[in-house]
């Protein structure tokens, strides 16, 4: 789980990039290296080797591997949140339709993450076991952003009344399992979309009529 900037520079110490554009090329050569070896078996020293720099330039940028893949999770994890909040103030859909366009989103950007990264299930075992709370601050503005959308559907009259944001949290854990690696990457995709649409009918049937 790591973001791979697309517009990184091959060779940071040599240009005169900003401290930021150096981090996005660290971060796009720790990508490749965690994508094609693991996180395990790639060294400070050959991300450094990759980036046409020396292993004490590295660190003055990232203090460790840790650092690096924590800072890639966060930005992974800040562009899904960018996505599901897109959806969420979107009034031109109902509130039924945007719960099942941010478990759809979810799947697909865990789908692309997948894709080509054999080594993922590494990486975000790490995190989880490492930064446990890059995620649980995630899922915390994914409840929120789904107890607004379950807010607009008290409001249009689609929902009961309740407490939205113990029923986000709800909704959130009863979709979690399509979202999850080993399903995804197992799952025949057609199949998959369609018993998790059809596990989210089912709960907004349930919002509507508690």
């Amino acid at each position: 789980m790591i973001s791979n900037p697309s517009r990184a520079t091959s060779a940071p110490e040599a240009a005169s990039d900003s401290g930021a554009d150096v981090r996005r090329a660290i971060l796009c050569a720790a990508h490749k290296r965690f994508e094609r070896y693991g996180f395990a078996k790639t060294t400070m020293a050959e991300i450094a080797s990759d980036c046409g720099m020396s292993a004490a330039n590295l660190y003055r940028y990232f203090a460790s591997k840790d650092d690096i893949i924590a800072t890639g999770a966060q930005d992974w994890l800040t562009g899904v949140d960018q996505e599901i909040a897109a959806i969420a103030e979107d009034r031109h859909a109902g509130a039924g339709e945007r719960l099942h366009r941010i478990v759809r989103t979810k799947m697909r950007l865990i789908a692309a993450l997948i894709t080509g990264n054999p080594h993922l299930d590494e990486l975000v075992e790490h995190v989880c076991r490492e930064r446990l709370d890059l995620l649980q601050s995630h899922r915390a503005l994914l409840h929120r952003h789904i107890a607004r959308v379950i807010d607009d559907g008290v409001a249009e009259g689609a929902f009961a009344p309740g407490d939205s944001l113990a029923l986000a949290e709800s909704f959130e854990m009863a979709t979690r399992l399509f979202c999850q690696n080993s399903i995804v990457r197992e799952g025949e995709p057609a199949k998959l979309e369609g018993s998790a649409a059809a596990v989210v009918d089912l709960l907004i049937s349930g919002l509507a009529h508690r």
